[in-house]
């Protein structure tokens, strides 16, 4: 017999194979699902002191295309310009050269075939970042945060400045000159990482080398997370969704007070309060203030409150953040 055409009908194109299409939208509602529960699990657990006070000016306004507009040409140069290497000065204006570069980078990406899957995943960082302060998740433009965009940066950079001397006679000498500059100034001048200067651990080693268990103890907020992560002392952690980490640490120990967190008046007038209702229930001869993170104003009103009631307050050590001081009773001398 002669040839015969299978009686199973071919399928050519995806318009013609409909279990091709099921699966694409399957795959397509999974991700998307995915993506919906992690959205809700982040933002369950973000802290809403954070979202309304600290990082407030990082969360993308949606109420229209102009506000969203203004934000991004904010808070997304501040984002490109803050992942830049730079010089002496901590001025994110004296980058705005290289943010041409930046968005040329991008576009070089996209446009050649042999790179365009990293454009796409470069360009897929940046929209999820966007995305991600719409929702009120990440803050956008707002420092710390934002060292996540660091390494993408310096990509688009590099083929920012590959694909502008690309058409030169001697583009590879350009670019040699170009990553040989950026290298000298980060050489020259590299970003200053303040951890660095960091010796904060001396104020718990200090206070655990010569506490009693009869003296007293007042931490700052901050404080109360230095001596859980520096000492030796029992501690607790519970969530508290007012705080800035959306959990408090208590120092487990009799005679202690923890101080309220918060930098402004009203705060630090309910904790000298607390200071003397501390004092009131319990006159310890000693007592040792850990002012950890603790601004000028804050410390005095404590030492006044201790010289008040009879106290002689003294500094035992500082260091970079905060202070240790030690207050004692008429009758009481220095360990």
């Amino acid at each position: 017999g002669g040839n015969r055409e299978s009686a199973t009908p071919k399928f050519n194109s995806e318009r013609d194979n409909p279990g091709r299409t099921v699966s694409v939208l399957c795959s397509a509602a999974a991700y998307n699902t995915a993506v919906l529960a992690a959205y809700l699990f982040f933002r369950v657990r973000t802290n809403d002191h954070l979202v309304s006070n600290v990082f407030a000016s990082g969360f993308m306004s949606t109420e229209s295309a102009g506000a969203a507009w203004r934000f991004l040409a904010a808070n997304g140069r501040r984002l490109l310009e803050m992942s830049l290497p730079r010089g002496p000065e901590w001025d994110l204006s004296t980058m705005s050269w290289a943010l041409p570069f930046v968005g040329l980078g991008l576009v070089w990406l996209l446009a050649r075939p042999a790179t365009r899957l990293v454009g796409l995943a470069v360009g897929g960082i940046y929209a999820a970042f966007v995305t991600a302060s719409a929702l009120y998740v990440y803050p956008l433009g707002t420092g710390r945060p934002d060292i996540f965009a660091f390494p993408v940066a310096i990509c688009l950079l590099c083929a920012g400045i590959h694909c502008a001397t690309a058409a030169l006679p001697k583009g590879a000498c350009f670019r040699l000159f170009a990553g040989l500059t950026l290298a000298a100034v980060a050489v020259m001048h590299p970003r200053q990482v303040e951890y660095r200067a960091r010796n904060d651990s001396r104020l718990i080693d200090h206070l655990e080398e010569r506490v009693q268990p009869d003296d007293g103890l007042i931490l700052t907020w901050p404080a109360a997370f230095l001596t859980a992560f520096y000492g030796q002392i029992p501690f607790e952690v519970t969530a508290y969704g007012e705080a800035p980490l959306g959990a408090r640490v208590t120092i487990v120990r009799d005679r202690t007070l923890h101080m309220p967190a918060g930098r402004d008046d009203v705060t630090w007038r309910a904790g000298t309060a607390g200071v003397e209702q501390f004092l009131d229930d319990s006159r310890p001869g000693r007592i040792w203030f850990v002012a950890y993170h603790a601004f000028p104003g804050s410390r005095e009103d404590v030492r006044l409150s201790l010289e008040a009631a009879g106290y002689t307050v003294q500094e035992a050590t500082s260091a970079s953040r905060g202070a240790l001081y030690l207050a004692l009773a008429a009758a009481e001398t220095r360990p």
